[in-house]
């Protein structure tokens, strides 16, 4: 993958971030994984799982980033 421009960035975050899209929450204020090498609450997990994603997404969307619906 050839990452050249800012288009080549926003494309490789969309691609990181679908497959988490089915594993948010009913409320959608977390996102339930499984099998992760942590050993805190399901609880914090899942709020860790939805927190992180945002340190790409809070810049993407500040920037003027689009996600294609």
């Amino acid at each position: 993958m050839r990452l050249t421009d800012r288009s080549d960035y926003e494309q490789l975050l969309i691609s990181l971030l679908e497959p988490l899209k089915p594993k948010v929450t009913e409320g959608k204020a977390r996102i339930r994984l499984q099998g992760g090498g942590a050993t805190y609450s399901p609880s914090v997990q899942e709020m860790e799982a939805f927190a992180r994603p945002l340190w790409a997404l809070v810049p993407f969307w500040a920037g003027g980033g689009r996600h294609p619906k």
